[in-house]
């Protein structure tokens, strides 16, 4: 044992703190400064290195107590994860065998170069393993991922002494990430606890611009936000996400199977409710609603047409008036480039909605508009802004929306008790 370190259980529990080498995610090369800025400022880490190409840090730093860690953790944003880092071999012109070249040859690593002991002084004793394998590139190639990770956990790669095991459905994941730069084994500590990318059931709107929708809107504590269109929920998730103290966060759509999907991505979420309405009648009093986040229909599904809008959206408009408080009720509308003459004569014969920003947005290919409009009585709705860029960006482009869609989660989550 360490000097300065005691055990419970085989974890580290001292206010001494012991170094160990981690590993993070980052999920795009944007987030590097930040990721590192972070990482200086909350765990002291003051060098970290990119490693796998370009998604991963790996750096060392003080750890008296995983509970300790977990806390520190929970003010990082700019991570999609953070891992205990067992080994790392990075494939180079000056040193061209990182990468295994058989089962055995990767056995031997695991079992020479991971520090079985010391990791279980960090994620304690009696632990159940299962390994996870990640391929990418010409590495082992003859070989599927699981055959890989049953050979791992076959091979008696772990050592006995840190009183670890091996089963088929661990406590701990071992994940071993194999590609042509290097090689990367680690077990993932940490997890954003907010959201990832891949943790929506029903793919819909860009989240990215669902994001930038709603805090286009400003919304605040208290207030109530409707979604015209829900689709698939995209933007109430979003607002949920970005200002959970909203009073409720209603969703409606005519179409049953975007319902369905919106109470499916928005299942668990705080006064949210999702209801089969049309747009032009919905069944809330006059005056009851904050803010409305839409991304109204383009004209080209469901038999409709640009054409067809003209109607539409004037009746939604009407719509739209009725249910917002008239004094500081506000509206952001996504919609693409060829309805914006429908967008304009709209808001020419709107009798109190005015139009605060017009900002364009590609979604793939297609030129689109967000509309800001709101009462005389709304915040910003007398500023003289910037035209095409909302007052809050520092910036045009998706990416850097992407970059503070990030920055504004609740930070990473332990995932290893």
């Amino acid at each position: 044992m360490v000097d300065g370190i005691r055990s419970e259980g085989g974890a580290t529990t001292s206010s001494d703190p012991m170094e160990f080498d981690l590993y993070a995610t980052i999920a795009a090369k944007s987030m590097l400064r930040a990721a590192r800025e972070e990482l200086r400022a909350v765990l002291g880490v003051d060098e970290a290195i990119v490693a796998m190409g370009q998604g991963k840090l790996v750096f060392r730093c003080p750890i008296s107590s995983l509970r300790a860690l977990g806390d520190d953790l929970g003010q990082i944003k700019a991570l999609e994860r953070v891992g205990y880092l067992m080994t790392y071999r990075e494939t180079t012109e000056s040193s061209p065998h990182g990468s295994p070249e058989s089962l055995d040859d990767l056995a031997r690593l695991l079992a020479e170069e991971c520090d079985w002991r010391k990791a279980a002084k960090l994620l304690g004793g009696g632990r159940k393993l299962q390994f996870r394998v990640k391929r990418s590139g010409n590495v082992l190639r003859g070989h599927s991922t699981s055959e890989i990770a049953r050979s791992l956990a076959l091979g008696g790669v772990v050592d006995e002494r840190a009183g670890w095991s091996v089963s088929v459905r661990g406590d701990l994941t071992v994940t071993v990430e194999l590609s042509d730069v290097g090689v990367l084994v680690g077990v993932l500590i940490a997890k954003q606890a907010d959201f990832n990318e891949g943790n929506v059931e029903v793919k819909g709107l860009d989240p990215v611009v669902a994001w930038g929708l709603v805090r286009a809107a400003d919304p605040k504590e208290g207030e109530v936000l409707l979604d015209l269109c829900v689709g698939r929920g995209l933007v109430l998730a979003e607002a949920h996400r970005l200002c959970g103290g909203l009073g409720s966060v209603l969703g409606l759509d005519l179409d049953e199977a975007m319902v369905e999907s919106a109470s499916t991505n928005t299942a668990g979420l705080h006064r949210a409710q999702i209801m089969r309405a049309d747009a032009t009648r919905v069944p809330l009093r006059s005056g009851s609603v904050d803010l409305i986040v839409s991304d109204l229909p383009f004209g080209y599904k469901m038999g409709g047409s640009v054409e067809d809008n003209a109607g539409l959206y004037t009746k939604i408009f009407a719509e739209m008036e009725r249910l917002l408080r008239r004094d500081t009720g506000r509206a952001v509308l996504l919609t693409n480039h060829d309805n914006h003459p429908n967008m304009a004569s709209c808001l020419e014969r709107a009798a109190w909605l005015k139009l605060v920003t017009r900002r364009h947005v590609l979604l793939g290919r297609q030129k689109c508009f967000i509309y800001l409009v709101a009462g005389a009585g709304a915040s910003g709705a007398n500023e003289v802004l910037k035209p095409g860029v909302f007052e809050w960006e520092e910036r045009r482009g998706k990416e850097r929306w992407s970059k503070r869609r990030r920055l504004s989660r609740k930070g990473l989550k332990l995932v290893v008790v």
